[in-house]
């Protein structure tokens, strides 16, 4: 009845009886081996499921600590022991989050590449380069303070530099315009005047 109801001890106990009232009766040594066997396996079973759990359990913490590449490693190492469709899906978010911070990463060292392309096209005062490479970064971090900072500077470094371009190009368009009067004529007081007026506005 032990048997029957799986209570393999009991059972175990009661054939050992037997072999002592009767040490060749076959039925108790068959069972005997029978059950041994049984309680073999439950106890490969146990302390597979005892390293499966502490597998699933070291990959939740390393999950937790967001060390995912751990993580998944731990889980991985639990389904090859055993299926199990609960890890399957804790593979599949730690992939997951995996992927988003390699994206992350990735994101992160355009923008710094854009930065650092940025500065150096600024130091040699390639303004237009620089504004471009800052804009991209900014494209990539549209909060990044420092690199709107940067765009603001170059914008108007890029505008004094047109307006200096702008009052050069005058000043040697008068002083051109000033020696063409000069050399358009007798120089009287009459031709002089306007060529005094344009040096005048130089």
């Amino acid at each position: 009845q032990a048997f029957v109801a799986k209570t393999y001890e009991p059972a175990l106990a009661k054939f050992k009886e037997v072999l002592t009232l009767e040490a060749t009766n076959a039925v108790a040594t068959e069972k005997i081996a029978e059950i041994n066997g049984i309680l073999a396996d439950q106890q490969k079973d146990k302390e597979l499921n005892d390293r499966f759990n502490a597998l699933v359990k070291a990959g939740d913490d390393q999950n937790t600590a967001k060390k995912y590449a751990e993580a998944l490693a731990k889980y991985k190492e639990a389904i090859g022991l055993k299926a199990d469709a609960a890890v399957d899906i804790k593979i599949q978010e730690v992939q997951k989050k995996l992927d988003e911070v390699a994206q992350a990463a990735e994101l992160e060292a355009n923008f710094a590449k854009l930065v650092s392309e940025g500065a150096a096209a600024l130091t040699a005062k390639d303004y237009p380069t620089a504004l471009a490479k800052y804009e991209a970064a900014l494209a990539l971090k549209s909060s990044d303070a420092a690199v709107t900072t940067k765009i603001a500077d170059i914008k108007k470094l890029m505008n004094d530099q047109q307006a200096e371009s702008q009052k050069l190009e005058k000043i040697n368009r008068l002083i051109q315009e000033g020696i063409e009067l000069m050399e358009g004529g007798v120089m009287d007081g009459v031709q002089l005047e306007p060529a005094k007026s344009k040096f005048n506005e130089v």
